[in-house]
């Protein structure tokens, strides 16, 4: 018999815990997960799949329906007894059936060769990685991460036969030297993919594809945002031997924590186990598992009833060497405000805020914004920019982004804010002669960037729509003020 492993997954808000059951060595890994609580007896289920699951490798779905032929009758016998007493749950058991998914794989030393044999159903996805070329590929229904958005696929014991579309089979996938075999619990294998995609979205090939995807998939831009910090490893296995070594030391990855925090996610255990196989001195191969289950408990968790905000009320605002410089140029050019777009149904808030604050700001102490300006696409850019954690303010009162977000709907009542441009002379204030994503822009917070902003554009009486097309992106030139603008400096309020 298996020395399964039971752990907690997660406590959701009825306070019902949802367990993963584990199996590992050196030769196999299994883990099903029951599917919540609209099934009967789905965790016991969950364990006899485990459980049974022979030594030899199944790879079809003919062999899948054997399997579970060989099982269902036992469970079903065992069960109807536990219930005899429950004529409800006995009768909802018999009519529903039990739900769990269900990861596998084998793995085998042939003739001195790493043969791997496996299927897959559900979210505990199967990842081969090649330390080599830095390549990552997800064995599921697709290459992308996207699938974590959809309906948990399962394996039920009332089912007559097998869906094959619902699964994915690894058929005799030779483990070259220097690649390994990833199995884990969804929510680490959602944090790798996502990991994965950011660093590899320095090419350009990778960007444009994620652009066009997150343009209608706002849960994963939130959550590629909150991993941001993912950028800073140009490497993806350097990011997993950090992620790995984390685990060995009973501790999680920051990032990882981050993305944790941000869902709220408590009694959570965190599931991994990655395949690969080492030589010795004659050559002969040894298969290793680094497998590590860890139980985690937030370190911090928000309510999002009382966001910590910080008092910015006695902060001393630092100026520029070139405050002097700054302040003429802005007399002798008639700038006596800046402007902010926002919607109408965001002044309450910016009033109990003491103020504008950056979307990333805002973002991290979970306050919600009910009108967003900038979309999810928006956001990532400026992330990829590092302009997150900057309050956005224009030289034009019509700015073309403006009307954008009233045409897509995410703002219906537009408010032009007016800022004071003493703004302007703020030590991290930066001037940007264009929108700050834009490639080919200009950038820095020095007198001598300010000047290259082009006011005969941005004071144009020419209307947006009917300047050249070269001279457009320059209408679009910003201020951007680090992370908060105080009440105060918002001279229409």
């Amino acid at each position: 018999m298996k020395d399964i492993k039971i752990v907690n997954f997660e406590k959701n808000s009825d306070n019902y815990f949802v367990k993963n059951h584990v199996f590992s060595d050196k030769a196999f890994f299994s883990i099903s997960k029951p599917k919540s609580k609209d099934g009967v007896e789905n965790l016991k289920w969950a364990e006899h799949l485990v459980k049974f699951l022979p030594e030899f490798p199944i790879f079809t779905t003919k062999g899948v329906d054997e399997f579970i032929d060989h099982i269902w009758n036992d469970f079903f016998e065992n069960t109807k007894n536990n219930l005899k007493n429950d004529a409800i749950s006995s009768n909802s058991f018999e009519q529903n059936g039990s739900e769990a998914s269900l990861t596998s794989v084998w793995v085998e030393n042939i003739n001195n060769k790493v043969i791997t044999n496996g299927f897959s159903i559900g979210k505990e996805i199967i990842l081969s990685f090649n330390e080599a070329t830095n390549d990552l590929n997800l064995h599921h229904s697709s290459i992308n991460p996207f699938d974590f958005l959809n309906e948990t696929k399962t394996i039920n014991w009332k089912d007559e036969k097998i869906d094959s579309d619902n699964f994915y089979f690894l058929q005799d996938f030779e483990l070259k030297q220097g690649e390994s075999l990833i199995v884990a619990n969804s929510f680490i294998i959602e944090h790798l993919i996502l990991t994965y995609l950011l660093i590899k979205s320095n090419e350009t090939e990778y960007w444009d594809r994620l652009k066009r995807k997150l343009e209608s998939n706002k849960l994963l831009t939130d959550q590629l945002l909150h991993l941001r910090g993912a950028f800073k490893y140009q490497n993806f296995i350097d990011y997993l031997h950090y992620f790995e070594k984390c685990l060995l030391n009973n501790s999680l990855p920051d990032l990882l924590e981050e993305q944790l925090n941000y869902h709220k996610k408590t009694d959570f255990s965190l599931i991994y186990s990655r395949i690969f196989f080492l030589k010795d001195h004659k050559n002969e191969i040894d298969i290793v598992d680094k497998s590590e289950i860890l139980n985690y408990k937030p370190t911090l968790v928000v309510d999002k009833k009382e966001p910590i905000i910080e008092d910015y009320s006695s902060r001393k605002i630092k100026f520029k060497d070139e405050k002097s410089d700054i302040i003429n140029y802005c007399l002798d050019n008639k700038i006596f405000q800046l402007y902010h777009f926002t919607d109408e149904s965001n002044i309450e808030l910016i009033k109990k805020m003491g103020g504008l604050f950056s979307w990333d700001y805002l973002l991290k102490k979970n306050i919600n914004i009910p009108s967003p300006g900038g979309d999810s696409l928006s956001r990532l850019l400026d992330a990829k920019k590092g302009l997150e954690n900057y309050v956005r303010t224009s030289f034009c009162k019509s700015h073309p982004m403006a009307f954008v977000a009233k045409a897509e709907n995410r703002i219906s009542d537009l408010r032009i804010l007016e800022i004071d441009p003493a703004v302007m002379t703020w030590e991290n204030s930066i001037f940007c002669n264009m929108n700050g994503t834009k490639n080919g822009h200009s950038r820095g917070e020095n007198f001598s960037d300010l000047l290259n902003i082009r006011l005969d554009i941005t004071n144009s009486k020419t209307p947006y729509y009917k300047l050249d097309e070269d001279d457009k992106p320059f209408y679009q030139a910003e201020v951007m003020v680090f992370e908060h603008i105080p009440l105060k400096y918002i001279l229409n309020i």
